[in-house]
């Protein structure tokens, strides 16, 4: 069941946030946001971190690569999906690793195809129960 699960959405743009929080959530996830990369760390760490990360390679005060490699270093690992305009990263071995890359441009139904997949993947037990 989709509300057992929480996914971050870290964005800038507050219209992107709030059009993915509306359809996440329409979808029965809960949702939180990030507008930063210390707002990311800031979430995962707390006493219920995500289970799905969805964010931006393009947030203010770090480069999104180096955030990710940080997000690819934790134990246990957080699943995440770049959800950015940045397509020149796309295939940046860091980028490789993660769980989709999906262009901003694109059908918004990708990503929420790429969401049902990670849920499935890496939650299954629970999605189906």
């Amino acid at each position: 069941m989709p509300e057992d699960f929480t996914i971050l959405v870290a964005d800038y743009n507050p219209h992107i946030r709030q059009f993915l929080k509306r359809e996440l959530m329409r979808a029965g996830y809960h949702v939180c946001e990030a507008t930063t990369y210390n707002n990311i760390f800031f979430r995962i760490t707390g006493d219920k971190p995500p289970h799905l990360i969805i964010f931006d390679l393009d947030l203010p005060y770090q480069t999104g690569l180096d955030a990710l490699k940080k997000l690819q270093n934790l134990v246990p690992p957080i699943p995440t999906i770049i959800y950015s305009d940045l397509t020149e990263y796309e295939g940046h071995p860091d980028i490789q690793k993660t769980e989709a890359f999906v262009e901003k441009n694109d059908d918004p139904a990708r990503l929420f195809d790429a969401v049902n997949g990670v849920i499935n993947k890496y939650y299954h037990a629970r999605a189906t129960s």
